[in-house]
This record gives structure tokens, C-alpha cells and sequence, in this order.
């Protein structure tokens, strides 16, 4: 019979839908350690101005380029430092 159901048979559309997969405790574990560790890099660019990084940059014996150099990767330590600890929580 044309048109039967065929138990087991495809049904067209019956695929893994994007909402199934947003869905999924996996994506969502996935996308908040993803967005909590964006979060932490740009709090750890906001306020790592504001740590040591500008007291080690002062107190640095060396150029303008240097000094700046130094308060950039003081920057970048709190940057990653953030980032891992938001993405553990998220």
C-alpha cells in the first residue's frame, strides 16, 4: 500500500533538530564555560589596569616601551587568571 507508515522508516524532518541541540545539557555547559571565560577577559582587561599591573610598570627601571610592556602582560596574567575562573563557574 503506497504511502503506508513502515515502522522504523525515515521520516523526513524527524532529524537532529537545532532546537534538540540547544537543548542538550552538553551545548549548554559548553556555551557557558565559552561565555564565562569571555566574560573573564574582558573583566580581567578592565580591572587589571587597576592591580599591580600599573604599580609594576611605575616601579620598572627601563623605557616608556618597556614599562608599558610590562603593565601589558601584567594585564594579560589577570586576563587568563579571569577567564579560567569565570569558565569554571559558568
Amino acid at each position: 500500500v503506497p504511502g503506508a507508515a513502515v515502522p522504523g522508516a525515515a521520516v523526513p524532518g524527524a532529524g537532529l533538530s537545532i532546537e534538540t541541540l540547544t537543548e542538550s545539557c552538553v551545548f549548554k555547559s559548553g556555551l557557558s564555560a565559552v561565555a564565562g571565560a569571555g566574560l573573564g577577559v574582558f573583566f580581567g582587561l578592565l580591572f587589571g589596569g587597576y592591580s599591580n599591573a600599573v604599580d609594576e610598570a611605575v616601579d620598572f627601571k627601563g623605557s616608556t616601551r618597556q614599562k608599558l610592556g610590562v603593565g601589558f602582560r601584567s594585564a594579560a596574567r589577570a586576563m587568563g587568571s579571569y577567564a579560567k575562573s569565570f569558565s569554571a563557574f559558568g
